[in-house]
Order: C-alpha cells, then structure tokens, then sequence
C-alpha cells in the first residue's frame, strides 16, 4: 500500500542518515563508526581532514560555475537558493564548480572545503553533481562548523540501481519522484520500474 511504502521509505531515510533525526545518535558515533564524517553515503573513496573550520551558519554563498550546463547550474542554485547572493563581494563563501581531467574514472570528483572557500572539481557533468550531493550531506548533517577536508571519490560500479516492484504495488507519481530525489542524494544512477513478471 501507499502508507506501506511510505514507512519504508521513512525507515530508509533514517537508516541512511539523510534526514536530521539522526543527529540525535552523534554522542554514540564512537561506538559504531569512527570514521571521519561517517555519516557520508556511499561513503568517499578517500577522504582527509586539513585545519580549520568553514561556519556556514547564516553565511551567504556566490557561486562561481566554470562551465555552461544549464541543467547542472539551474540544480547548483536550487540547493543554495536561500543562502545564495549575486555578488562575489557580498559573500562570505564562495564555493566554486568546474569540470577538467582530474585523471579520475567517469562520474568521481576532487572536494575541497577551506575556511571560506568550497571547490568542486567534476571529472565530468556527472562528477560535479555527485560532488554537490556529498556537499549537501555534510551541510544538512552538520548544520554549522564543518570541518575543513579534501575528498575524493569516484563511484565503484558503473551502474547502481534501485527497483520498484509495480507489479505488486500502486505507488504515486509524487512517492516516484521522491525516491528519485533520495536516489540521487546516494549517488544511484538507474532505477528499474519492475512492471508484471
């Protein structure tokens, strides 16, 4: 059922991290995880605190985007719309975006986070979007003080998937397409609507 679906997708939530709920276990970490940001989903290939602290508690953002996909960019200013100024000048953060060869496999991504600067450097389109979901999740999860680091990563499988059995199930438009917004936060790139067997 519709309600089924919807606990599930609430569990999965809360068992993955994305959501502030988990915020409430931070004094347990020891216990289970004494990974750096281990809240990270997939976690980073490689990932290395450096000195300092950003503070991005009521911070304004300028993006500097060094390249012309509009889909990508249109994305970058939606997730900073609230926090995002048109001024360089007026910012207290600037987080910059742009795609070369980082000699890293398709989709992997170098982010580097200083104390008043962020960098996202794709391999690809696709390496610059999963980047900003890693961004996204230290910020959601950590709110303030984010420490300063350098990850890198790249994504192990070319193909990660979720399936939705709709041969079962009547599942909403709306529920889709919130699965499809988890997804891309976790970096899962194919979703398989199974639809009779």
């Amino acid at each position: 059922s519709e309600q089924d679906m919807k606990d599930w997708l609430e569990r999965l939530k809360n068992y993955l991290g994305i959501t502030m709920k988990i915020k409430s276990i931070l004094p347990l970490r020891n216990l289970f995880d004494k990974r750096d940001l281990f809240f990270l989903n997939p976690y980073p290939q490689k990932l290395r605190k450096t000195e300092g602290n950003l503070n991005i508690n009521k911070k304004k953002f300028f993006f500097d985007i060094r390249f012309s996909d509009d889909k990508l960019i249109n994305h970058i200013k939606d997730n900073f719309k609230s926090a995002a100024t048109a001024q360089k000048s007026k910012a207290d953060i600037v987080i910059t975006f742009k795609i070369q060869d980082i000699k890293l496999k398709a989709e992997g991504y170098k982010l580097v986070i200083g104390k008043d600067t962020v960098n996202i450097t794709g391999q690809d389109a696709a390496g610059v979007f999963y980047g900003l979901q890693t961004l996204s999740q230290i910020f959601s999860f950590l709110q303030s003080n984010i420490p300063c680091l350098e990850i890198t990563d790249w994504p192990d499988y070319k193909i990660r998937s979720v399936m939705i059995d709709m041969g079962r199930a009547v599942y909403p438009v709306k529920l889709i397409k919130r699965i499809i917004r988890i997804m891309a936060l976790l970096k899962l790139n194919s979703l398989h609507l199974h639809l009779f067997d």
